[in-house]
């Protein structure tokens, strides 16, 4: 049953303002595929980010936002609440129950005054003060990531974490993963100092971290086919994990051993090249179409913010048999 004590009673319910039980999976950062590779000089900026109240790690859809922090929160020597967004957050009583869960599911000590949301659709102002007091007065700040905050885009729930955030002082360190900038007052963030950004074009892959994750998918590639990769994918990680993923595919139908390492970037390696029209992708079977948009099927709603454009080819690749 929901708490019908108003936003002062106590905070160990299990259940959200509506009734619901709170879902333990969205507490949980995601698992790392075997084949992820991490990135040091990304990791390396997430780091420095401890030194700000606000991270973000703002970038389209399949561009490694979440698996990078995630893998960056499961090397760090202290807890960090995650909390991943849903469409139903969007009311504010629930955005906060959620949030505070997180971070008590996280071992953040809270204090019981701080009470719970009794309402789905509202929060106290008090609530919110108690939280941001609360917090302020830590000796280690709290770590809090909030993923797919893309979900939660009404403005009343950005001012009042905008609120919670500035009175927390030291005390609270949020990292917000979307695809989209929030609506929180980040020119004054950006003015102090007190923000650590990262976007699409730095989230893009270099030609060597495509040749490392290329490499923990079991292709070696000369360096000339790895950067005309990149250019062609303009470094989506999503992208070029489809490309891996179906090329090696397709390599162990042709050949049960698998496909030869490569030599180098001769017209002989193992991997040869050609630009057909969009939408041949390798990995654009009939079944896998839908799923690697906006590379196969470039749309103006699927471009980054970061590029001026998704790429309009898509190289079909074959192992040579020579």
């Amino acid at each position: 049953m929901a708490n019908q004590h108003g936003d002062g009673a106590a905070a160990d319910s299990r259940v959200d303002p509506r009734g619901d039980p709170f879902l333990g999976t969205r507490f949980v950062a995601p698992v790392r595929p075997a084949t992820f590779l991490r990135r040091a000089r990304l990791t390396g900026r997430l780091d420095q980010g401890l030194a700000t109240p606000l991270t973000l790690v703002d970038g389209p859809a399949g561009a490694g936002k979440t698996l990078l922090v995630a893998d960056w929160a499961d090397r760090l020597d202290r807890p960090v609440a995650w909390l991943t967004a849903e469409a139903r957050d969007q009311a504010p009583g629930v955005f906060w129950a959620y949030l505070l869960q997180a971070l008590r599911a996280a071992g953040t000590r809270l204090s019981p005054g701080i009470g719970s949301p009794a309402h789905a659709g509202s929060v106290e102002k008090t609530l919110l003060a108690r939280l941001a007091a609360d917090l302020s007065g830590r000796a280690t700040p709290a770590i809090l990531v909030l993923d797919e905050f893309e979900r939660v885009p009404g403005p009343a729930i950005a001012e009042q974490l905008e609120y919670v955030l500035r009175h927390a002082g030291h005390g609270l360190r949020l990292i917000l993963v979307t695809r989209s900038e929030p609506l929180l007052p980040l020119h004054r963030y950006r003015a102090a100092g007190t923000v650590t950004e990262i976007h699409g074009a730095e989230l893009a892959f270099t030609p060597a971290e495509a040749a490392g994750l290329l490499d923990v998918h079991g292709m070696r590639l000369g360096d000339d086919t790895v950067r005309a990769l990149v250019r062609r994918t303009q470094g989506w990680a999503a992208g070029l994990r489809l490309c891996a993923t179906a090329t090696a595919v397709r390599s162990r139908r042709r050949s049960p051993t698998g496909p030869p390492p490569a030599t180098g970037s001769s017209p002989r390696a193992p991997w040869s090249t050609t630009w057909p029209s969009a939408g041949s992708s390798p990995a654009c079977a009939p079944t896998a179409r839908r799923n690697c948009s906006p590379v196969c099927r470039p749309t103006p709603t699927a471009r980054s913010r970061a590029s001026s454009s998704w790429p309009a080819r898509w190289p079909t690749t074959t192992w040579s048999t020579a």
